[in-house]
C-alpha cells in the first residue's frame, strides 16, 4: 500500500533536480506516529512530513507520512469542509539530513475569512447533491468543492456520500485525490467553483 501512495504523490509532484539529503521514512493511516528509518534521498528531494486528519460523521482519524519527494508545496496546509465532513492536509518541509525526525502539530488556522460556499451532504449517494446552505470558509479556503464518490477511510471503511462546501484552492489547481490516509476508490464529481463573498451572500448561486 504504502508503495502506491509514493508512486502517486511522486505522479502529482514532478521531479526536480538538487541536493540529496538522508531523511526519515514512514507511514502509518489511522495513527499520529509511525516507526521511522532514515534512508538516503535522490537528488532534489526535501525531507517531507505530511499530516492528514479526516473528520466523518463524528469519527476522527490522523494519519502521517515521512518520505523524500520533490516539487511539493511546502509548508503548504489544505483544508476541506462542511457540516459533516472535514480534512486538513499539512505538507512540511526541510532540507537537512535527519531533519524530518520530529513530529510536529499541524498549524490550525479556524479564522473564519469573507468567503462562503453553497454546502449539502447526502450519504450513499454518487449524485452531486444539491446546495441547500451556505457554509462560511475559514483560513486559506478560498474555493467552493463538489465532491461525490467511494472513499476507504483511514479505518479501511467504505463510504458513499456527496457533499458540497469550503477547500483551498490548491487542491483545485492540483488535486490530491489520494491522500495518505483517505483513499478515492471511486470520483464521480470533483468540481471547484468559485465561492460568493459575504455582501453578496444572498445571491443565487450559480453552477
Amino acid at each position: 500500500m504504502k508503495t502506491v501512495i509514493i508512486s502517486l504523490l511522486l505522479l502529482f509532484f514532478p521531479l526536480s533536480s538538487g541536493d540529496a539529503p538522508e531523511c526519515y521514512k514512514c507511514h502509518e493511516r489511522n495513527s499520529q506516529t509511525c516507526q521511522q528509518e532514515l534512508e538516503t534521498c535522490q537528488e532534489g528531494e526535501h525531507c517531507v512530513t505530511i499530516l492528514e486528519d479526516f473528520i466523518y460523521d463524528g469519527n476522527c482519524y490522523a494519519s502521517i507520512l515521512k518520505d523524500c519527494i520533490r516539487d511539493i508545496p511546502c509548508n503548504t496546509t489544505i483544508y476541506g469542509r462542511e457540516d459533516h465532513v472535514y480534512f486538513k492536509y499539512f505538507i512540511e518541509c526541510c532540507d537537512n539530513t535527519g531533519c524530518n525526525n520530529e513530529f510536529h502539530e499541524s498549524p490550525e488556522d479556524d479564522e473564519p475569512n469573507e468567503f462562503l460556499c453553497p454546502s449539502c451532504f447526502v450519504p450513499d449517494s454518487e449524485e452531486e447533491c444539491e446546495a441547500n446552505h451556505l457554509t462560511r470558509c475559514i483560513g486559506n479556503e478560498d474555493k467552493c468543492l463538489s465532491f461525490a464518490g467511494t472513499v476507504l477511510e483511514p479505518d479501511d471503511e467504505v463510504a458513499t456520500y456527496s457533499f458540497s462546501g469550503c477547500i483551498t484552492g490548491f487542491a483545485c489547481e492540483k488535486p490530491i485525490h489520494q491522500f495518505i490516509g483517505l483513499f478515492v476508490l471511486e470520483e464521480k464529481v470533483y468540481e471547484c467553483r468559485d465561492p460568493l463573498t459575504l455582501p453578496n451572500q444572498n445571491m443565487k448561486y450559480k453552477k
